[in-house]
């Protein structure tokens, strides 16, 4: 099967306009539900899609940190305030984090994008009432890949409570071959300097590596990957296959307050909290 075949999740997912549109009006609908408790389009940069929403639950809360997909190309922040009731229902509150897209900036930008809204996140748990000592990382597809980056990041992997990457690509070197690569502009040797299959891990946290059940096998294959790389080095890892869902749908269930993935998520960051000094 060609890479390009295995790659392209809109081109295999027909129906993903219809996948779009509930999340958005999810989102719409969780932004008016829970007004009072977010703060959205926070500014952690000054470029205009340095930008964050919170949703805080009660103080010094526990804060999950969700970075989105889209190939680091596409997709917005507002898409997945979906994902905030849930996770206020369990007493945690959520950022949920936008960054410069491809081709206006190369990969390398995005992950200085994150980690940049990592520190802002550190620096400001007084001002919104969560705890900004230990961040829980999550993130979806290209999000996912950024989750693993900042994993390996001196400067904030010290922050890191959990991590939980949920249809992750963590060796960039299939997407040359892709149509996606138009936007990318990888080569050979930009995509091993962003794949964090090939770089260690400086947070032996807590890490979920997730996949829907119904993805192509290179999704599959990626984060068989990763698991394989960093086994020896992160203790706690777990890898979950998520029944009947695709790659899309994958991300549904991190809003299900009952799911499988939530649950597990939830039961990692409290791993790491009873371990803290």
């Amino acid at each position: 099967m060609k890479t390009e075949t295995l790659y392209n999740v809109r081109a295999a997912l027909p129906d993903h306009l219809q996948d779009f549109k509930r999340w958005a009006d999810g989102s719409a609908t969780a932004r008016e539900q829970y007004c009072e408790q977010s703060r959205l389009d926070l500014s952690y940069g000054s470029a205009p899609r340095q930008r964050l929403d919170l949703f805080c639950a009660s103080q010094n809360a526990p804060l999950y940190v969700f970075v989105h997909g889209g190939y680091w190309q596409a997709l917005d922040k507002d898409f997945f305030s979906c994902l905030a009731p849930a996770f206020l229902k369990a007493g945690r509150s959520l950022a949920i984090v936008n960054y410069r897209l491809c081709p206006e900036v190369t990969l390398a930008e995005i992950s200085c994008d994150i980690r940049q809204a990592l520190v802002w996140l550190s620096r400001h748990g007084g001002d919104y009432g969560y705890d900004g000592e230990r961040l829980h990382l999550l993130g979806h597809s290209a999000g996912g890949h950024l989750v693993a980056m900042m994993m390996c990041e001196g400067g904030v992997a010290p922050l890191i409570a959990s991590a939980a990457s949920i249809s992750g690509l963590f060796d960039l070197h299939p997407l040359i071959e892709t149509s996606m690569n138009e936007k990318l502009r990888l080569d050979y040797q930009s995509a091993l300097q962003n794949s964090p299959a090939f770089k260690s891990p400086l947070a032996d946290v807590p890490l979920l590596l997730a996949v829907g059940e119904l993805e192509s096998q290179a999704f599959h294959r990626q984060s068989q990957l990763l698991a394989q790389k960093w086994q020896k080095q992160c203790e706690s890892l777990q890898t979950l296959v998520i029944k009947g869902s695709n790659h899309l749908t994958a991300i549904d269930q991190l809003g299900d307050l009952d799911s499988k993935l939530f649950q597990m998520v939830i039961r990692s960051g409290v791993a790491f909290r009873r371990q803290a000094p």
